[in-house]
């Protein structure tokens, strides 16, 4: 084409890696041409021994020749001058014509120079002439011959093959690749990629290198000449301009620099990219960050603001672009923490801060940007007004500081009166009442008012707000137990308060209790904030009504557990004076009635003046059992560090005789110390140990152990008798049931000493396999509670 360099000679140096298309030359294969046989075995011969690696092959005639050239990869080719068919001038015709550019060396005996001068002419890579036959010195210089052209040869391949790769590599991008003269008068490179970007003929900008100017929008066109100027001077420019294409007008960015020889630029090269759809996004970008209510902002290493935009300036009074080149550290001397953040940031430190300016908190990210030596070159920030954010934070921290006193109220009127001043005081709802639910009259009652709800309907006094009665509007909200908002009261059907000057209106249901009327004058709608705060109060407030219904309830459950008390304690008196008294009475004259007319008795009235005589005495057993069981909470003794060890030594010794006449064995581990009304602990032990002995095998075994499980002390009796059946696991513990203390008391005086000392008590028992009672007290250092008493207990959680 007109108008086209090309570039030839040395591959230029560039930092651009090509992979080398080989990496070791092999020796070459040498064609070897003559008619003559004598000739053509002197240059096979000469050949080998002049270089051994050499590898020749032999033709006699151009049809041998061409054979092996087309069966071997001959990598030059040596003929004599005169051949039988043609002479060696017209066989170098044919293998250009052929084969290109493969090596053509001429050997030519002295007295043929005009035939060579033609052969020269033709291109021959070589001619060596000889005299009368080839000598040793000639065959070293056609050696030397053949190595340099077939290097060059091979040479001249890599570089065609690599100048073809990278223009195949132009034609892949999709950017434009282009390269002028330092004039700009001749085209040296552009690839196809300019049509599609231009909408251009790249056969135009090869014929006249400006035709692209024209493609330029007008104007920007004086821009897009003056940096070709800056370019020719020397230097590289990067610019960002509009060209128009077939479909309108297109954005593209263009970098270019210059290509120097000896230092002086001879070309100038660089590639020229479509950007539109980027340009576009940044555009986009840029009016997004315009218009948030963000400050999007960049400072350099000094600290000095280098970019600052968003919406978010107006809020400081500050227009885009003001600070820039202002210092940081000048601008906001006095905020010691941003100026802290700063240089946080400027020292490597990637961080989130929330800081208050000029009255408004930020919550700003910084992040460094570094260099490839890891220095700070610039730090990036984001800030984003989160004021309104912060003041919701605080007002909800102000709402769950109000409602703990909630948390001390013990009546329903004083949570409503809680509520009602919360509401107005801290969320700002003034017109706030509380109803109680009468749930024997199906009604409403007004409990607690604001001022400003008693204002609203004229009303002197809480008591003078009308009850919400079944049909009203407000009532129907509380039964569905749903919060319901009302735009304008005037709105409702049937309201409750026909006379009320009120606008909007929040009904929130408190559960069952009753429900918190929330109101302003004006109609409207309330914020979304609002009416979550006020969801947040309205179930903390049913969660204390809740507490307070069952404080109640649970006050009078323990009075009447009080008056329980006093009844047993009455029983425990009566037992002890006026029932024991009689039963001493019938034992003594029943005794004297066997002593005095005993000899007149037959055996059959022995035998029933015995039966009266036990009789009385179990009735005294059991009377006593029974006071023991009562007084075991009333007249405890204090707790005190109790050894097990110790405890179960006197238990052993007070039941020697009954282990005596049983044969058993009683072993004990190692007891660990409890905290426990030793005396009890003692009674414990005895009951369960007696009990084990007594329900044991043949020659019973018993053991004791006990184990520390935190603050508790495990404690267990185990027998080696028939065990427990399943069914009778709880029921042996109740009073008069069991008999491990010849009352049917014992076990429940066992359940009832270790419920005062807030433990448990139960049998794990396989039948014929013996039974194993534990029992929970507690440890050392467990902090006990030694006032509990039935009723407390009770009220504690206790077992009772």
């Amino acid at each position: 084409m007109a108008g086209v360099r090309t570039v030839n000679g040395d591959r230029p140096a560039s930092s651009t890696y090509v992979r080398p298309l080989e990496r070791c030359d092999p020796a070459p294969t040498v064609l070897c041409v003559a008619s003559d046989e004598a000739l053509l075995s002197s240059l096979v011969s000469g050949l080998e021994r002049a270089d051994p690696d050499i590898r020749p092959l032999e033709a006699r005639t151009l049809a041998q020749a061409f054979q092996v050239l087309d069966a071997e990869n001959a990598g030059c080719v040596v003929s004599a001058l005169s051949l039988a068919d043609v002479d060696g001038v017209q066989f170098l015709r044919q293998i250009r014509a052929k084969y290109g550019d493969l090596p053509f060396v001429l050997v030519a005996d002295r007295g043929s120079e005009s035939v060579a001068a033609d052969a020269i002419n033709e291109g021959v890579d070589g001619y060596v002439p000889y005299e009368d036959e080839l000598g040793d010195e000639a065959f070293g210089t056609l050696v030397d011959r053949i190595e340099t052209v077939v290097r060059d040869y091979r040479s001249h391949r890599r570089f065609e093959d690599a100048t073809d790769l990278l223009f195949r590599l132009t034609e892949y991008t999709t950017d434009v690749l282009w390269m002028f003269t330092d004039d700009w008068e001749e085209t040296v490179v552009i690839n196809e990629a300019y049509e599609d970007v231009w909408d251009r003929r790249k056969a135009d900008v090869i014929e006249d290198p400006t035709d692209f100017l024209e493609g330029i929008y007008p104007d920007d066109r004086p821009g897009v000449l003056e940096k070709m100027e800056v370019i020719s001077g020397g230097d590289p420019a990067d610019l960002e301009y509009r060209i128009r294409t077939d479909d309108g007008v297109a954005w593209v960015s263009a970098h270019a620099e210059p290509v120097l020889s000896d230092g002086e630029v001879e070309h100038v090269a660089g590639f020229t990219r479509e950007i539109t759809e980027r340009r576009e996004s940044t555009k986009q970008l840029e009016a997004l960050v315009e218009n948030l209510p963000v400050i999007v902002f960049t400072f350099d290493a000094d600290g000095v603001c280098t970019t600052s935009v968003g919406a978010g300036l107006e809020m400081l009074g500050l227009e885009p672009g003001e600070l820039e080149g202002l210092s940081i550290y000048e601008a906001y001397a006095e905020h010691d923490d941003l100026v802290d953040a700063v240089n946080r940031a400027l020292d490597g430190e990637e961080l989130r801060v929330t800081l208050e300016v000029e009255g408004f908190v930020f919550e700003t990210w910084y992040r460094p940007v570094f260099d490839e030596a890891g220095n700070v070159v610039e730090v990036v920030g984001v800030s984003h007004d989160v004021t309104r954010l912060k003041e919701r934070e605080d007002l909800i921290e102000r709402v769950n500081e109000a409602t703990r006193e909630l948390q001390n109220a013990r009546t329903g009127a004083e949570v409503g009166r809680v509520v009602v001043e919360i509401v107005e005081s801290v969320i700002g709802c003034p017109v706030t009442a509380y109803w109680r639910y009468d749930d024997e009259n199906d009604r409403l009652e007004p409990t607690a008012a604001s001022e400003p709800a008693l204002d609203i309907g004229d009303d002197d006094d809480v008591s003078d707000l009308p009850h919400i009665e079944a049909g009203h509007a407000e009532m129907e909200v509380f039964r569905t137990g749903e919060s319901r908002w009302v735009r304008d009261y005037a709105d409702l059907t049937d309201p409750a308060h026909e006379a009320a000057d009120l606008g909007r209106l929040l009904l929130v249901p408190l559960g069952d209790h009753g429900m918190v009327n929330i109101g302003h004058a004006e109609p409207g709608e309330f914020d979304d904030f609002d009416r979550y705060l006020v969801e947040i109060l309205g179930q903390t407030a049913t969660s204390a009504l809740n507490r307070v219904e069952r404080e109640r309830a649970l006050e009078s459950r323990t009075a009447e557990l009080e008056r329980s008390n006093e009844s047993l304690q009455q029983f425990a008196y009566v037992a002890s004076h006026d029932l024991q008294e009689p039963l001493r009475m019938v034992s003594s004259y029943v005794s004297l009635l066997e002593a005095e007319y005993g000899d007149m008795f037959d055996e059959e009235a022995t035998e029933y003046m015995h039966y009266a005589v036990d009789g009385a005495t179990r009735m005294q057993d059991m009377i006593d059992a029974l006071l023991r069981y009562s007084r075991i909470r009333t007249e405890g003794d204090d707790f005190v560090e109790v050894d097990l060890e110790a405890v179960l030594d006197e238990t052993r010794r007070s039941l020697k005789l009954l282990v005596d006449e049983e044969e058993a064995t009683v072993r004990a581990g190692d007891l660990p110390r409890v905290t426990a009304d030793r005396s009890q602990v003692g009674q414990l032990l005895q009951n369960l140990v007696k009990n084990a002995v007594e329900h044991g095998g043949p020659e019973p075994t018993v053991e004791v152990d006990a184990v520390v499980e935190g603050d508790r002390v495990h404690l267990t009796v185990a027998d080696d008798g028939p065990g427990v059946d399943g069914s009778q696991h709880e029921r042996i513990f109740d009073i008069f049931k069991s008999n491990s203390d010849g009352t049917g008391i014992g076990l429940a005086v066992c359940e009832r000493i270790a419920y005062r000392h807030d433990g448990d008590i139960w049998v794990e028992s396989d039948p014929g396999a013996g039974a194993t009672f534990h029992v929970t007290l507690p440890a050392v250092d467990a902090d006990p509670d030694p006032g509990l008493d039935p009723q407390s207990a009770a009220v504690d959680g206790g077992h009772e």
